[in-house]
C-alpha cells in the first residue's frame, strides 16, 4: 500500500480484513429481462 494514505488503509469498508473477505459476495449484472422485472416491481413499491 505504498501509494495509499495510512488513514485510508484503516477504513475497513475500503480494505476489509482477510477474515471478512471470505464472507463477501460480488454482485452480478442482471440480464435485461431481470432488470425490467426489478424496475416494474420497484415502481409498484414506490407508488404505494
Amino acid at each position: 500500500m505504498k501509494f495509499v494514505k495510512p488513514e485510508i488503509v484503516k477504513i475497513s469498508a475500503i480494505f476489509p480484513a482477510k477474515g471478512d473477505v471470505a464472507r463477501l459476495q460480488q454482485l452480478q449484472d442482471l440480464k435485461a429481462k431481470d432488470r425490467r422485472e426489478l424496475n416494474r416491481v420497484w415502481s409498484e413499491v414506490k407508488l404505494k
